[in-house]
Order: C-alpha cells, then sequence, then structure tokens
C-alpha cells in the first residue's frame, strides 16, 4: 500500500509543473482501440488523480485528423502517408515518436536500390529506362512511394496521366508489382499488364503470398532469381535472405545503387539510399498544449515501462486487434526534438515523394470531376484548363 502511494506521488510529482496538461483526448480509428484507449484511461485515472485519458471514436484516420485539427480531440498516431496529410492538409504536428530498438532512433527502414555487382555500369537512375524493376507491392511506402515518387519528383520518371503505375510502367522495360492490377490500385482497369510482366503469376500478380515475389523477400528473390535487374526494397532484406534462399553473399554479390548514379556496398544505407522512412508519430495541434501532451505520454511511457503488470502501452494483445494506439513493435516512445513538423520528421527525400504522388492525386480527382478526362501535369496547367472551360461555357451558353 505504502509502494503504491509513492509510486503515485511520485508520478503526479513529475507531470504537475505548469506546463502539464489536466486532459489528453485520444482520437481512436476502431472499435478496438477505443477498448485499449478505455482501459489506459481507466489505470491512468488511478495513479494520476489530476490528469486523465479520454477516448473518443473517430473511425478514421482522416476523421481524426480534422477533429484534432478543429479542437475536438488532442492526439492521434499515424504514420507515413498520413503523417505527411495530417501535417500539409490539417496543420498537425508531430509531439513524440515510436522507437522500435533499430539502430537508429525512430527508424522504421532505409528504402534502397539493391542490384546484382555485375549489373552493368552504364545503369543508373538516369538509364534505367531498359531495366526491369522488382517492387515488393503496390503502394508500399519502402519499396513503391519513395522510388517511384522520388524518380517523379527529380523529373527522372515522366508523369503519364497522373497516375505513377502509368508512369511506372512507360519508364521501366517490365516490373513485378504486386497488386499492381488489383481493384484498389487499379480502379479505372487502365494500369497496363507490364506492371506484372515479371512476376510469378503474370496474369494477376495479387498482393499476397500466393505471388512468388510478393514483399520483401519475393522482390529480393525477383532479383536474385533473374526476373528483375533492380529491386527496391529495406536496407535489411539483403541481411534478412542472403544465405537463406541462396549461397550468395551480400558483399560480395550486391551492391546499392545511389540516386547520384554511383553504387555502394550494401552496409552503406544511410549515404546511399532512396529515403528514410521514419516511425509513426503521436501528432496535434499547434497550440500551448504541446509541451504539455509531450511530457504526459513520455512520462506515461516512463511509468508503465517499470509497471508492465499495470498496462502495456505497446500490447495489442486481448483488445481484438493490432497496433492499437501505438505499433506493437514499439519498444518506447521518444521526443521529437527539432523534427517537429511535418516536413523535418518525414525528411526531405520521403516529404518530396510523398508530395508528388498526393499533389498529383488530388489534381486528378478535381480535373475528373470537372472536366472529364484531363491528362495534368500540375495544379497550374489544371487550372488553365478550368479557366479555358469555364471561358467557352459562358461563351457557347450566352
Amino acid at each position: 500500500m505504502f509502494s503504491t502511494l509513492v509510486a503515485v506521488l511520485s508520478f503526479e510529482q513529475i507531470l504537475s509543473s505548469s506546463s502539464a496538461v489536466t486532459e489528453m483526448r485520444w482520437c481512436c480509428l476502431s472499435e478496438p482501440e477505443m477498448l485499449k484507449c478505455k482501459q489506459l484511461a481507466n489505470v491512468t485515472s488511478q495513479v494520476v488523480s489530476f490528469a486523465s485519458v479520454t477516448c473518443i471514436y473517430g473511425g478514421s484516420s482522416t476523421s481524426c485528423m480534422s477533429m484534432v485539427a478543429n479542437r475536438s480531440a488532442d492526439v492521434i498516431t499515424l504514420g507515413e502517408e498520413l503523417i505527411y496529410q495530417a501535417g500539409v492538409y490539417h496543420g498537425l504536428v508531430p509531439v513524440v515518436a515510436e522507437d522500435y530498438g533499430k539502430h537508429e532512433e525512430g527508424l522504421t527502414n532505409y528504402a534502397v536500390a539493391l542490384i546484382r555487382s555485375n549489373l552493368s555500369k552504364d545503369i543508373s537512375f538516369e538509364s534505367q529506362e531498359n531495366i526491369k524493376a522488382c517492387h515488393p507491392a503496390a503502394g508500399d511506402s519502402v519499396g513503391w512511394t519513395a522510388p517511384v515518387g522520388l524518380l517523379i519528383g527529380y523529373d527522372v520518371m515522366a508523369w503519364k496521366a497522373c497516375n505513377p503505375y502509368q508512369s511506372s510502367a512507360e519508364f521501366f522495360q517490365e516490373s513485378c508489382v504486386p497488386g499492381a492490377l488489383s481493384n484498389k490500385y487499379n480502379p479505372d482497369g487502365d494500369n497496363p499488364t507490364s506492371l506484372c510482366a515479371i512476376c510469378s503469376n503474370q496474369k494477376t500478380c495479387p498482393r499476397n503470398v500466393s505471388e512468388r515475389y510478393y514483399g520483401y523477400q519475393g522482390a529480393y528473390r525477383c532479383l536474385t532469381e533473374g526476373a528483375g535487374d533492380v529491386t527496391f526494397v529495406s536496407h535489411l532484406t539483403v541481411f534478412d535472405f542472403t544465405g537463406v534462399d541462396n549461397d550468395l553473399n551480400p558483399g560480395r554479390d550486391f551492391k546499392l545503387l545511389c540516386s547520384d548514379g554511383t553504387r555502394a556496398d550494401v552496409g552503406s544505407f544511410q549515404n546511399c539510399n532512396l529515403a528514410r522512412i521514419p516511425s509513426r508519430v503521436v501528432m496535434s495541434r499547434l497550440g500551448d498544449k504541446l509541451t504539455g501532451l509531450k511530457q504526459l505520454l513520455l512520462r506515461l511511457d516512463e511509468y508503465f515501462q517499470t509497471r508492465p503488470n499495470l498496462f502495456q502501452l505497446f500490447s495489442s494483445s486481448g483488445y481484438g486487434g493490432k497496433d492499437l494506439l501505438f505499433e506493437d513493435s514499439t519498444v518506447k516512445l521518444i521526443d521529437v526534438q527539432e523534427k517537429n513538423s511535418t516536413e523535418t520528421w518525414l525528411g526531405e527525400k520521403y516529404f518530396l515523394a510523398l508530395k508528388t504522388l498526393s499533389s498529383c492525386r488530388r489534381v486528378v480527382i478535381a480535373a475528373r470531376s470537372l472536366t472529364g478526362n484531363v491528362e495534368s501535369l500540375g495544379r497550374g496547367c489544371f487550372l488553365l484548363t478550368v479557366l479555358i472551360t469555364v471561358v467557352f461555357s459562358r461563351f457557347w451558353c450566352s
């Protein structure tokens, strides 16, 4: 009893500074997440008498972004493209980040271009039109968004109807992009079949394990079995599967293709990569609560790390879902420090990749709704198209 009282008092003392918040309203994406959040709220109310966690059901990440922005909620955990959307379109900023215990804090993966050491020296990012590319899956942040977004963003790959899948099909000779022909990634049914030309299942190349070249191990096989010339994967892929799937040697048989055209050893991924993919973050709106929210989250983590019998922040077991509130592989929360904006947290290259793909997608949606089948190369081009449409409409209807 005495030890529990001391624990409660010491925790309250930590949070009793002037910047501490009295309430943290968490926007939840699902019913399982609500269950976990309510358990956190219940436990927290017992150990922190003046600081409370309130759980609000948002139902979707987009809805929660809006709720946090308009002050109906305070925090939401987001990753990858959703970080970009929350920051650019809703004005949210990172507060704390998940850490997965890797060699760098706040790191998920480095996106790299992996090649065989004996690939022609003439091949670079400026001359990939005649080579075959392996991707782990359509929409994958490491193996699709980073490389395709950057190639388009650097004006190496040309936009084709503002469709990155059509753009990639025109740029690479042939590819394996599992899922590229599915309804989710090919809603209009116009993605070229060349996106599945070097997959094991060339007709449908499903985005699941029934496709031999699906996932990071699959994309690695696509390279080592000679189907493709380059594969876009995690920096750890070559170490995870070399010697397991084959008798090759990472240092001898593979190289990284760098964005400046040079090549590097596979261990040089920090300097030779397409983008650094950061971990997920808890985001909130700008304002005087940011410091208090950060302190509360970090102290809650610190408190429960030493008292796992009370509550486990990074476990979704027993709630009917996974990665609830936090990703289950998280080992601790960290301060984002100076990387406290969307652009600085995502990093220059990954931010550019997301910006490139997201901006054109928004233009295409508007263009289709207003002017039909418009092949837009940018916002200025679209606005000009709308202007011409309006002018002609006024002329013919007057």
